[in-house]
């Protein structure tokens, strides 16, 4: 579509309006969205820098938190004596005194560090008597849990190890032989109080949730406990094992923005914050600010509305006018409408019809004139024509006899002009000009005899519908002349009146010599040009100026075969 053309064709209120909507109201709509996903892109930047600082203060708490257990961790991870001990083939020898001295050593620990819940150690020496309380095989170990800890090479881990209550436990771990010389392995695990990391997880702001995961994402302490356990990825759909991920999402159908950093033992610390938390006030300001210009861009609107309602109702008014103007109403007046740009129009309108009404008046008049002096003109032309032919006959018939024929002739000749005549009128009753065209016959048998024949065909209904006179004689009288083969044959004519739609239908048809295509093209190209004439085009020029250019004559012809006049008027009662 084209737009320029669009606007154009719109009236003057719809131009307004939208040029309100694209000239100020939508570049101010445009500004203040602009600035609200700025603002909101600055707010969301902050808030990841916050929630970074937040998780690296949290990140030194939590290596401060279990400091203790690591350096338990690093005592027993070198005593020498535990790892003889832990690898030593017990098949022949007594484990009195490595009981004895562990024993002994980890109470001490357990003293000193009340943090620490519970030590075990898992070993892969099957010699060494598995206690249930301190030793451990291996193989009771889970698989993911014995896996972490032995690809961390000597490290410290925190695993998470579910109890057969169905509980998490932490536990720190770390392989203490990571260079075995014989077969055996063992792994030191301190499982630390659940509480421990309660405090650490725990959050001030109630929107947010704080996880501490392991590599494989597996919740180990979190501020919402009834997740512990579960994976993170239900939460964050994107979180995996690296450092320093920034991703936003939707949990229970609000969204969240979410934050993981890798920390000490081979574990995660992930902040998930509320961001329509984050955005509140922003959104607060950035509705009040939208409501602030909606109310002023309507407001706007309804002025707009209203003044171009005004200026449109005016320019209505004077569109009207120029419509009845166009309609032919030309005596319709403005009323006073000011002397602003549009009452000068008004104005200059209203002197205008009254020219166009003087000069309209005039033209008619002279037209009218003009129409009646052609018509009388035409009339007058057909007259003698047919006085003449009329007369001609008569000489020739009181040549070859006495006297009675040439008596009927004139009398016929009276009867057809008393009705021509008509006390100078153009219009009669299609009855009287079917009357006017017998008569006009009878002189016509007078002289051809039986050689022409006619019949007619006209309702009665149509009898009394208006016609001008002196239609149907010339198109009879056309064919008489014209269509006649020799004087041996019968020229057959038939005439018919009938409505064709809206219009009356004069049809004169005859069955005599036709006319040559070529003839027939130049005679109906001859009919439309308004020329002086006799017969045919006297009719055809008498019927439009009397009804207009939808009427007039045509013609139908094929040579050798005859011919069809038809002259189409409007239904005149």
């Amino acid at each position: 579509m084209n737009i320029v053309k669009w606007f154009k064709n719109l009236n003057f209120q719809g131009k307004l309006v939208v040029g309100y909507l694209f000239l100020a109201l939508i570049p101010m709509l445009c500004v203040t969205w602009y600035t609200y996903f700025n603002l909101r892109s600055i707010l969301l930047e902050q808030s990841y820098d916050n929630i970074n600082e937040e998780i690296e203060k949290m990140n030194q708490n939590f290596s401060m938190l279990l400091e203790p257990c690591l350096t338990t961790l690093d005592i027993l991870y070198v005593d020498e004596s535990l790892c003889g001990y832990l690898s030593q083939d017990y098949s022949r020898d007594s484990y009195e005194e490595m009981f004895y001295y562990i024993d002994r050593k980890i109470t001490g620990i357990y003293l000193v560090n009340p943090s620490i819940s519970r030590i075990r150690f898992y070993s892969s020496n099957s010699t060494l008597p598995s206690d249930n309380y301190y030793f451990f095989n291996e193989n009771v170990m889970a698989d993911q849990e014995r896996s972490h800890t032995r690809q961390a090479k000597g490290k410290v881990v925190l695993n998470g190890v579910n109890s057969p209550e169905g509980e998490m436990h932490l536990c720190l771990e770390r392989l203490l032989n990571v260079y075995p010389q014989g077969k055996t392995e063992s792994i030191l695990s301190l499982e630390i109080e659940s509480n421990l990391l309660n405090e650490f997880v725990k959050t001030q702001n109630k929107t947010d949730t704080i996880f501490l995961t392991d590599s494989s994402g597996m919740i180990l302490a979190a501020s919402r406990p009834e997740r512990v356990g579960k994976n993170i990825v239900q939460w964050m759909p994107d979180w995996k094992p690296a450092d320093k991920i920034q991703t936003e999402f939707t949990d229970e159908g609000a969204d969240k923005i979410g934050i993981s950093t890798e920390s000490s033992f081979e574990t995660y610390i992930v902040m998930i914050s509320d961001k329509e938390a984050t955005l509140k006030n922003m959104k607060t300001v950035s509705g009040q600010m939208m409501f602030l210009i909606f109310l002023s861009a309507a407001v706007v609107m309804i002025l707009i509305l209203l003044y171009s309602k005004w200026l449109s109702d005016r320019v209505s008014k004077v569109m009207y006018a120029a419509r009845k103007l166009g309609d032919g109403e030309f005596d319709y007046v403005l009323e006073d409408m000011g002397k602003d740009e549009i009452g000068q129009i008004g104005d200059a309108f209203n002197v205008l019809n009254v020219k166009i009404q003087r000069l309209i008046r005039e033209n008619y008049e002279k037209k009218i004139k003009l129409q009646s002096e052609e018509l009388n003109l035409m009339q007058e032309q057909i007259n003698p024509h047919f006085l003449y032919n009329a007369l001609s006959v008569i000489s020739a018939m009181a040549l070859r006899e006495r006297g009675m024929q040439t008596v009927k002739s004139v009398k016929y000749l009276a009867d057809f002009y008393r009705i021509s005549l008509n006390k100078g009128k153009q219009i009669l009753s299609i009855q009287e000009e079917v009357e006017l065209l017998k008569n006009y016959m009878k002189i016509q048998k007078l002289r051809f005899g039986s050689s022409i024949q006619v019949e007619y065909d006209i309702k009665k209904e149509l009898l009394t519908l208006k016609t001008i006179k002196l239609l149907l004689q010339p198109l009879v009288e056309n064919s008489i002349h014209h269509g006649r083969k020799s004087d041996e044959e019968v020229l057959m004519i038939r005439v018919r009146v009938q409505l064709d739609g809206e219009r009356v239908c004069f049809s004169v048809e005859d069955n005599g010599v036709g006319i040559k295509q070529d003839k027939l093209e130049k005679l109906r190209s001859q009919l439309e040009k308004f020329e002086e004439g006799y017969g045919l085009k006297n009719v055809h020029n008498r019927v439009r100026l009397t009804y207009g250019e939808e009427y007039g004559v045509k013609i139908e012809s094929v040579f050798g075969k005859g011919t069809r006049v038809l002259v189409y008027i409007p239904i005149i009662y």
